[in-house]
């Protein structure tokens, strides 16, 4: 009986050994989720002029004005469209104007956190920026020159995204141009 318990005292202490020194079960981690990498913008632009309106953009998208005051630049490589809409009035039709895109503006941003910015550019205008987490308007935008036109517009995204981040890259390359953009209105055409 003696040798049975200790033979028995052996194959234990192999098993409990042996058990010590394997590799435990894999257990699958989750991974951190991971975006796409956008391909850089062009850092050529080109300038749309109609009118007496301007807008710059970069050579990436195409600009097409589908009628008079209305500017539509495209976007593919990014899935996304910028609308622009060019308003002439004076008075109180100007401010009228101006309210009824801010309405609206603020209708398409929906209930998500934005980030709100208000500048004069060197030519005297107005603008009104706002970029939300929207993914399907990111980025609007009001810009006047207080005495006969108001430019508005909205960024579009049509992106096959569910989440924000998954768009962040392209709305911040496309946000650039509109910077660049309303940081020019009012500005010599030949200059």
């Amino acid at each position: 009986m003696r040798n049975f318990i200790t033979k028995l005292s052996v194959i234990l202490l192999l098993t409990a050994i042996s058990a010590a020194c394997s590799e435990p079960k894999s257990v699958p981690t989750p991974r951190p989720r991971s975006y796409h990498r956008p391909i850089p913008a062009d850092t050529a632009s080109a300038v749309w002029t109609d009118g007496g309106n301007r807008w710059i953009h970069n050579t990436e998208a195409t600009a097409i004005s589908p009628r008079e005051g209305w500017l539509t630049v495209s976007y593919p490589r990014r899935s996304m469209t910028l609308y622009i809409t060019y308003t002439r009035a004076r008075g109180v039709e100007l401010a009228e104007a101006r309210i009824n895109r801010m309405e609206r503006l603020l209708l398409n941003t929906g209930s998500g956190p934005a980030v709100e910015q208000e500048f004069t550019n060197p030519q005297g205008w107005q603008i009104y920026l706002m970029k939300s987490q929207s993914l399907t308007t990111p980025v609007q935008f009001l810009a006047t020159d207080g005495t006969s036109t108001l430019v508005s517009g909205s960024l579009q995204s049509t992106a096959d995204a569910d989440d924000y981040e998954a768009i962040r890259p392209d709305v911040d390359i496309v946000s650039r141009d509109i910077l660049a953009s309303l940081g020019q209105l009012g500005a010599d055409e030949n200059n």
